[in-house]
């Protein structure tokens, strides 16, 4: 897949850098690093969509019900990465 095609597949999408402290002894990505990853983007949609303010005005919210990661090739630093996600 493209860079263009996972932009409009997932049409929400954060550029960061994989800084070293995200590696580990193998000098790639923790698979535990994956999931803050997840976790960066599922916040920062909810706080570009407003989501935060309903939740701290309602004390209800969505919830992660699941989560998955399926690795494919491994990321090192200095890495640029494109973190997607879509409802």
């Amino acid at each position: 897949m493209t860079e263009d095609e996972f932009r409009k597949l997932y049409s929400f999408n954060v550029d960061r850098h994989v800084e070293w402290a995200d590696m580990d002894a193998f000098q790639h990505v923790n698979n535990t690093v994956y999931f803050r990853y997840f976790e960066k983007i599922r916040i920062d949609y909810f706080e570009d969509n407003g989501l935060m303010e309903i939740i701290e005005e309602h004390s209800v919210g969505p919830i992660l019900a699941s989560t998955q990661c399926r690795f494919k090739l491994p990321l090192s630093h200095p890495d640029d990465i494109v973190i997607g996600t879509y409802i």
